[in-house]
C-alpha cells in the first residue's frame, strides 16, 4: 500500500473510502503534505498493509511445518514472484523443488530480507532504488559471511 513515509498514513483512495462531506461520486484522496520536494526522492513509499496466503495442502505434504512457515515468511515479506527461478541460490524457496537443501531460512534468506529492509525506499528512479537494494543485499551477505568465520 503506498503511504506517506513521514505519517504511515496511506497515500491512495481506497473505494468506498470518503473524507470531509462526501457528495455521490465525488470521493476525495488523501491529501499527502510534501516535507521536502525532490524528482530524486519520494515520500510515498509502499508497505505492507496485508497479505493473505492460500496454501495448497497438497503440495505441502513432503515439507516440515518449520520450512513452511519459513516459506510463507520468506514469500510474504519479499513478494516474491511465483514464477520466478531461486534454483541458483540456496533459498528456503526451493523446499517443494528441493525439500532437503533448507531445513529452515537459509543465509540468502536473511541476507536478502535484511538486505532489502535496510534500503533506502524513497528513490524515484527504479534503476537507482533496485542499485540500492542489491547493494544492501550485498552488504548483509558480507556481514552474515563475516560472522561465520569468526
Amino acid at each position: 500500500m503506498p503511504v506517506d513515509s513521514d505519517t504511515g498514513m496511506r497515500a491512495v483512495r481506497i473505494p468506498g473510502d470518503c473524507s470531509g462531506s462526501c457528495i455521490k461520486g465525488f470521493e476525495m484522496a488523501p491529501v499527502v503534505p510534501v516535507f521536502a520536494a525532490s524528482r530524486l526522492n519520494s515520500q510515498i513509499v509502499d508497505d505492507i498493509f496485508r497479505t493473505i496466503v492460500i496454501i495448497d495442502v497438497d503440495q505441502v505434504a513432503n515439507v516440515t511445518i518449520q520450512q513452511l512457515a519459513d516459506y510463507v515468511a520468506m514469500v510474504t515479506f519479499a513478494q516474491i514472484d511465483p514464477d520466478s527461478d531461486t534454483s541458483a541460490y540456496a533459498s528456503i524457496l526451493n523446499i517443494f523443488t528441493q525439500p532437503a537443501d533448507a531445513e529452515s531460512l537459509t543465509d540468502w534468506d536473511k541476507a536478502y530480507l535484511a538486505g532489502l529492509y535496510a534500503a533506502e525506499r524513497g528513490h524515484v528512479s527504479t534503476r537507482v532504488a533496485r542499485s540500492e537494494i542489491v547493494d544492501a543485499i550485498r552488504r548483509e551477505h558480507v556481514l552474515l559471511k563475516n560472522e561465520e568465520e569468526k
